[in-house]
């Protein structure tokens, strides 16, 4: 299985977030993974660090949780977890397996904002230079290579984004009512994927 990956603990030091050490102890070596230690992550950031265990946990079978609620999850909702399980179980416990969901909806993203740009401007250079933009900001260059779920909720908000424009660019002509329809359709369903990744994507939504 590879060596042991020496991880420091998350323990939030105030806050309604607070847990605990003792209760968080048995969820951080679930799977028997990890060698605790307080000062050193083994390229893994702090935030990483947090995910890999809740998807351990929850491969555990959500083993570790606290009066029904998942603990180890509290900065997104549980479907920031979910997308990164099947990753982890390919790959394993390593900095590629976390970051490879991240990077994938990262790459997604770029697509998107192209298509966007391109349908807005109707110039396929104006496109490339919005998506060259795009690439060498703190989006794509910082958090779209960090295994967090930001990625994720940027590039649906950008699809939700693209589809609606599509809606309102083209309309439904009564010719082709399914196949323009479907913007509209695609538009709902990435807008509802990033609320159910967070909360607060409501707003752009």
């Amino acid at each position: 299985q590879g060596e042991r990956i020496a991880i420091k603990a998350y323990r939030p030091s105030s806050g309604s977030n607070l847990i605990a050490a003792a209760e968080l102890t048995p969820a951080y070596d679930a799977q028997k993974s990890f060698t605790l230690s307080e000062n050193s992550y083994y390229n893994f950031t702090a935030e990483e660090a947090y995910y890999l265990n809740s998807v351990k946990n929850l491969m555990a079978g959500n083993k570790y949780v606290s009066d029904g609620k998942y603990v180890l999850n509290q900065n997104f909702n549980y479907l920031a977890t979910v997308l990164m399980v099947p990753s982890v179980a390919m790959f394993g416990d390593s900095v590629f397996a976390l970051r490879l969901p991240a990077f994938l909806a990262t790459c997604a993203l770029l697509i998107f904002a192209y298509m966007f740009a391109r349908a807005f401007f109707k110039n396929e250079k104006h496109a490339f230079i919005f998506a060259i933009l795009l690439c060498v900001g703190g989006m794509v260059t910082s958090i779209g290579r960090m295994a967090a779920p930001y990625a994720f909720v940027a590039s649906a908000l950008v699809a939700s984004g693209y589809f609606m424009y599509l809606f309102f660019a083209k309309g439904i002509s009564s010719n082709r009512v399914y196949k323009d329809g479907l913007n509209v359709l695609f538009s709902g369903i990435f807008a509802a994927f990033a609320m159910a990744m967070d909360t607060a994507a409501i707003f752009p939504v």
